[in-house]
């Protein structure tokens, strides 16, 4: 497998989350969790402003603009080889919500159609243990 690495959602991206959009827009249409870990990515005007909300909602001071009560970070997963934008995962900072006790939990993720199948979604998720370890 290639190597990967995450990264915080950063404008330098920006393209390319616009293309992973329209990716799984156009090849994952009858999927209820297409953008499972991408919070709003469908709904967004602009790979610049999900990011812009993606960097609002790392902090509990912030994150109600967006429109969540939990705060969360997201991560771009990246392949080494070519700087390809694989997947994407968030990581909640708690799940202290009524709901995301019961239903959800602290990672949600999407890899990209094309790249689906060759182990990404568990690199991605073993990487973002890293991550949630440094949170605590």
């Amino acid at each position: 497998m290639n190597e990967i690495y995450l990264i915080e959602a950063v404008p330098e991206y920006a393209e390319q989350v616009w293309i992973f959009r329209q990716e799984i827009l156009d090849c994952d249409k009858s999927s209820g969790s297409q953008f499972a870990g991408c919070l709003s990515l469908d709904e967004s005007t602009s790979s610049e402003e999900w990011i812009r909300w993606c960097q609002l909602r790392t902090s509990k001071e912030t994150c109600g603009q967006t429109g969540v009560d939990v705060p969360s970070t997201t991560f771009f997963e990246m392949r080494k080889s070519d700087d390809r934008l694989v997947g994407i995962i968030d990581l909640r900072h708690h799940i202290n919500h009524p709901l995301l006790s019961t239903w959800g939990g602290h990672c949600g993720y999407t890899v990209r159609p094309s790249e689906q199948g060759h182990g990404y979604a568990k690199e991605m998720l073993c990487l973002n243990l890293s991550n949630a370890k440094n949170l605590v």
